[in-house]
């Protein structure tokens, strides 16, 4: 829902992609990509990342493809289909064929998602971001509560529990993606590494120094599945405190076990992005 707001500055260069757009690659109709920056847009190099390349030309954008190594790709924004756009509250918006007209923002956001069984492949189609749950909540970037404090994650860690062929079951705390890995030829997703059924492997000191829920280590035990998924170690850069708290009193920990933070998830519902592993609420 947009909310119409004030007349803007009159006809200018009308812009076909922006940042964060999901797209169709030209080369794969079966492929789909998150844009990371636009040449000509202020915004796409402002990230204060020194390894990006060189800056963008008009007519370019820099493209991370889904699931593919060599990213992100420029590519020739003529040539690339939007076929999604992320909106959020209070976003300023206007009209595709007047971007420089009137002017709103956004005032109500609904999502619906196309969901990919990972077991089946069967895709089901207008799934309500509402009825999706997270498999780990903490990603970089979203904030959370710890007693009167609010804080912003910048980085967490996955407690993983798995699974092997015996029958046994360890838990990996705070598992690393360097050394918890992908069997299959299958690229992390580094916001959500793991996900139940995901087939990971690692070696025999990863494996021995975990804890056992099940049976116990075994030297042949170094691929399994992952059954399940909490927070672990959470990174936090303390923003603010409720006005009840004393000036003096110091800030919690930088270091804060997942479990023992809330989330802040009033607009949970439109923070899915594509690849996102989730849970599908049966009710």
């Amino acid at each position: 829902k947009v909310e119409m707001g004030t007349p803007g500055l009159g006809p200018d260069l009308e812009f076909k992609i922006f940042r964060e757009d999901i797209v169709v690659c030209p080369r794969d109709s079966s492929l789909l990509g998150v844009v990371e920056g636009v040449g000509g847009h202020s915004d796409s190099e402002e990230d204060g990342d020194n390894s990006q390349p060189v800056p963008l030309e008009m007519g370019q954008a820099r493209v991370s493809w889904y699931k593919k190594l060599d990213n992100p790709q420029v590519e020739d924004t003529s040539e690339l289909q939007v076929i999604d756009r992320a909106l959020l509250h209070h976003d300023i918006v206007a009209r595709s064929s007047d971007p420089l007209g009137q002017t709103g923002f956004i005032s109500r956001v609904e999502v619906f998602c196309d969901v990919c069984y990972i077991k089946t492949g069967v895709v089901r189609r207008r799934v309500c971001s509402k009825t999706l749950i997270p498999v780990q909540p903490l990603k970089e970037g979203t904030y959370v509560t710890y007693g009167d404090w609010l804080g912003k994650v910048d980085r967490c860690l996955d407690h993983a529990t798995v699974r092997f062929k015996d029958g046994s079951v360890c838990r990996v705390s705070n598992a690393d993606p360097e050394q918890l890995v992908p069997a299959d030829n299958e690229v992390f997703n580094q916001d959500c590494p793991y996900y139940p059924g995901v087939r990971v492997k690692g070696d025999s000191r990863l494996f021995r120094s975990a804890r056992w829920l099940r049976g116990e280590y075994r030297s042949k035990n170094t691929e399994g599945t992952v059954v399940s998924v909490q927070p672990g170690r959470t990174e936090i850069r303390w923003v603010t405190a409720s006005q009840t708290v004393d000036a003096e009193v110091q800030e919690p920990p930088e270091v804060v076990e997942g479990s023992r933070l809330r989330l802040l998830s009033a607009f949970a519902h439109t923070w899915w992005q594509m690849g996102d592993h989730g849970l599908l609420d049966p009710d």
